[in-house]
Parts: C-alpha cells; sequence; structure tokens
C-alpha cells in the first residue's frame, strides 16, 4: 500500500499526498487535489506514483524534498487511516460520499450526477 508502483493505480497514494500537502501548508490541499487531478487526467501520469506527486508538489510551490519526507512518512499514513476511520463512522463507505451533519448527527445523503434533485430533496 505505500509506495506506488507504475502499475498500481491505488488512490491511497494521493490521499497521502493531500495530507502531506496539508501538513506542509494547510492552503495547499486544494491546489494538490487539483495539481494530482490535472496530472492524471490532460497528462496520463499515474497518480500512485510518488515521482508524479512529489512533481505535484512541486508545481504548486512546496518543497519537494520536505514533501518527499513526509509523504510516505508513518504519520501521514496514520492520518490518513484516521480520516477513513472517521469517515466510515460517518457511513461513508465509498468515495465521493457526502454526509450532512446537523446537531452532532450524521446522515449520508445520496446523489445522482445526471439529476441534482436527487440530493436537493434531502435537503429540503
Amino acid at each position: 500500500m505505500l509506495g506506488g508502483g507504475s502499475n498500481d493505480r491505488s488512490t491511497y497514494p494521493s490521499c497521502r499526498a493531500l495530507i502531506a500537502a496539508r501538513m506542509l501548508d494547510r492552503a495547499a490541499e486544494k491546489p494538490m487535489l487539483l495539481a494530482i487531478q490535472q496530472a492524471y487526467y490532460l497528462h496520463a501520469k499515474n497518480p500512485a506514483d510518488d515521482e508524479v506527486l512529489i512533481e505535484c508538489a512541486g508545481e504548486i510551490g512546496l518543497d519537494e524534498s520536505e514533501f518527499s519526507a513526509l509523504l510516505n512518512h508513518s504519520s501521514t499514513q496514520q492520518q490518513l487511516l484516521m480520516e477513513i476511520k472517521l469517515a466510515r463512522s460517518m457511513g461513508a463507505s465509498s468515495f465521493p460520499s457526502i454526509v450532512l451533519q446537523q446537531s452532532e448527527q450524521n446522515r449520508l445523503l445520496r446523489y445522482d450526477y445526471n439529476d441534482p434533485q436527487v440530493l436537493l430533496n434531502q435537503l429540503s
């Protein structure tokens, strides 16, 4: 699960990359997500490869050596596992998921990419 080879299409490395970016700069998480998506969808790069993720970090202005040290660090992996556990405790078992939190209650919402009314009906 750690590392990421060229044939590996696991999303865990990308998830760790977002956590590592956030650890270096809280404002870097969204730009990192965009950089990973662009690398994958526009440039056909494998986001499970550490080299690709390190390159993305550099593109958004993060220090590549600091990012590289955090990417597969045990603290980053531990944070990922805690975030997965939190998502599952909210009822999210697939990603993406939408969870509505009200008065300390969590409710998993259904959605349809082709029909926003499915989600909107649950909010009214």
